[in-house]
């Protein structure tokens, strides 16, 4: 059960950011959760995942990512130093919560969509982080337009363009992520990934197939298809995240 939720602010060399600190009423093993949220979103879209893990006596912190606009006003200096520093976000959060909590020594990291690639690019040199949840990530061929690329997602894209640093345009973010997603991103850690077959952003069953034949080679997967679990609703892998968690602690 929920005791507190702190509000908190992390902060790199050069990023600030704002964040939700679940605290249960009691604390049982040494386990913590820290996720962040997709592309020009915010913490609120994942807030079903905190209070999921509050079930399960886990301190867990949300975070918004610097330069996304919905949750906080914090912007970026630039693309460079967001991808150097918004990683070490999720050791900022690792801190707060050890300070708090001594007990804790493990954390389970993970996001939605940019969120979870994030989390992917910190995972590969922390110590403390063996098993991620990464909901609503997939991987399509980086030699084809991105669905939000093409003329039907063209009004969608200015509004949420708008909704970001200038920093993050999509022109720069979006093949920064298909490229990445293509690469060795983290090794050796246990990946669990979440995503429905209706989710069209990341093409769905053959977008889930690809990430996971693009991460396998390193690292051990697990794959969670759901039947529905559109891109723009994350807050519905709640009970899916809550799931997973039960069997890794």
């Amino acid at each position: 059960m929920l005791k507190e939720i702190k509000k908190i602010t992390l902060e790199t060399k050069n990023l600030k950011t704002h964040a939700l600190f679940f605290i249960p009423e009691e604390t049982t093993g040494t386990n913590c959760c820290i996720f962040t949220h997709g592309y020009t979103s915010h913490k609120g879209s994942i807030l079903t995942w905190p209070q999921k893990m509050m079930d399960l006596s886990l301190p867990t912190i949300i975070f918004d990512l610097p330069g996304h606009f919905l949750g906080q006003y914090n912007d970026i200096p630039s693309f460079e130093i967001f991808k150097q520093e918004a990683p070490l976000l999720f050791d900022e959060s690792f801190k707060i919560i050890r300070n708090e909590l001594p007990k804790i020594t493990k954390a389970i990291t993970g996001g939605h969509s940019l969120g979870a690639l994030i989390s992917l690019i910190h995972s590969k040199d922390a110590l403390f982080v063996d098993q991620l949840i990464c909901v609503g990530l997939g991987s399509l061929p980086i030699d084809k337009p991105h669905l939000f690329e093409t003329p039907f997602f063209k009004d969608t894209m200015l509004l949420r363009s708008e909704l970001v640093s200038k920093h993050l345009n999509p022109k720069v973010a979006l093949p920064w992520i298909a490229q990445t997603k293509s690469s060795e991103i983290t090794r050796h850690k246990k990946i669990h990934l979440i995503a429905g077959k209706d989710d069209i952003i990341i093409g769905g069953e053959k977008g889930i197939h690809q990430i996971a034949s693009n991460l396998e080679t390193a690292n051990e997967i697990t794959k969670h298809i759901i039947p529905k679990l559109p891109h723009h609703l994350p807050e519905n892998a709640g009970v899916f995240v809550k799931k997973i968690v039960q069997q890794i602690i």
